[in-house]
């Protein structure tokens, strides 16, 4: 007996349903302690107009603080600088324009990023997998055929990286052009691999 090992790979298509925006606020002051009153004073506006645009707090998150001295044109100390990053879940993609609306009249001044997600890509990945043993059990049928073997049963097999999404919608610094902009989800691949030993046979001979 002897064995073939192929790599089957296989996509499907599925439409993202979340998206995540990491918004941006800054404020500038004299002092650190009077930057944090005035970035806490921003934070608060922006993330109260999520929550009034319908967001919940499991999805508001804050994923960077932070504070430093501002230096002015000739390099010297020149006050105090304090940003804040928020991450926002929208699980409505209809209503990212109008959040993003909402965040921006209300004070943040970035858009660090926003990606387009499937929340749950096992339907999409389960497929995926399956088309995968199709295409390393054609992909071993050719080289058995190739190589006057009869393919036989799996033997053994072996999954492989996955990946579900796109990359990152990126975004200009200033957004204040960006409001009302339309935001289309289109469509994310959900990748699956498999790796398949296959048990083979020695063909029948030929005949004359």
């Amino acid at each position: 007996m002897t064995g073939i090992t192929v790599t089957g790979t296989a996509g499907v298509e599925a439409r993202p349903d979340l998206a995540r925006i990491h918004l941006g606020v800054q404020a500038e002051a004299a002092t650190a302690a009077e930057a944090m009153a005035a970035l806490e004073t921003r934070v608060t506006a922006v993330t109260g107009a999520l929550r009034a645009a319908g967001l919940g707090d499991g999805d508001l998150r804050t994923a960077h603080l932070s504070v430093g001295q501002r230096y002015s044109n000739a390099g010297t100390p020149d006050g105090y600088v304090a940003g804040c990053a928020t991450a926002a879940t929208v699980r409505d993609l209809d209503r990212v324009g109008a959040i993003l609306d909402a965040a921006i009249t209300a004070g943040a001044d970035r858009v660090d990023g926003l990606s387009m997600e499937i929340a749950d890509p096992s339907g999409a990945y389960a497929r995926a997998l399956a088309l995968a043993v199709d295409d390393a059990r054609e992909k071993a049928a050719g080289l058995a055929a190739a190589a006057g073997l009869e393919l036989g049963a799996i033997e053994a097999v072996a999954e492989g990286a996955s990946t579900a999404g796109g990359p990152p919608v990126p975004f200009a610094a200033e957004l204040r052009s960006a409001k009302g902009m339309p935001v289309e989800p289109g469509e994310h691949t959900v990748t699956a691999t498999v790796t398949v030993r296959f048990a083979t046979s020695s063909g029948s001979p030929t005949r004359p």
